[in-house]
């Protein structure tokens, strides 16, 4: 990680980072800080680059399309919004305060889930999935017939993503554990086919 995306990294985990209690923050806070936050980051690097950057106004901010993103999710749980809608917004604003400068792929820390804005996203997207389009980390296993341990392991090294439940407990789309299931399956059909094959050739 470079040393601009170390320090991108630090500022969102200071300026983000929750109260014990989820909803000791309110999200208009939340939101409010991330804008002015990335308001903040826009001048400090118009400024590396000789273009000095104007100062907008908190609500001029939330005008923005990352101030309608965040709004959109931060109404989420308590408004009709399609699943597709916040899926994108959650996409769009954690490549945006996430992804390191010029990566192309990137892992979201543990740490982000933890924060205030983190909490937010999470639990707009668990209102994305709806009921049962998210997995507990035994109910993964079960359906990838692995120990919950190697669930828990991919995880954690990023392998397969997912988000906290309102407790912290990881969740994984049961979407993506289906497909992993499916892809397994038919990697151990072509294996068998493979074998009888070179058994009749023989």
């Amino acid at each position: 990680m470079t040393e601009f995306a170390e320090e991108q990294d630090t500022l969102l985990r200071e300026e983000t980072v929750a109260e014990p209690v989820a909803d000791s923050w309110p999200d208009e806070e939340i939101v409010d800080q991330v804008l002015r936050l990335v308001a903040n980051q826009h001048q400090t690097m118009g400024a590396a680059i000789g273009r000095r950057a104007f100062s907008p106004t908190i609500a001029e901010l939330r005008q923005t399309p990352l101030g309608y993103d965040l709004r959109l999710l931060a109404s989420a749980a308590h408004s009709d919004v399609s699943a597709d809608a916040i899926h994108s917004a959650a996409t769009r604003v954690k490549d945006l305060l996430l992804r390191p400068l010029a990566a192309d792929v990137y892992e979201t820390p543990a740490w982000f889930w933890e924060s205030g804005l983190g909490q937010m996203l999470a639990r707009a997207e668990r209102v994305a999935y709806g009921r049962g389009g998210l997995l507990s980390v035994t109910q993964a296993a079960r359906l990838l017939s692995v120990a919950p341990g190697k669930i828990e392991e991919w995880v954690e090294s990023g392998l397969l993503p997912a988000m906290p439940d309102a407790k912290g407990r990881p969740q994984i789309s049961r979407e993506l554990i289906e497909h992993r299931r499916d892809v397994a399956a038919l990697l151990t059909a072509d294996e068998f086919i493979s074998t009888t094959h070179e058994r009749l050739a023989s």
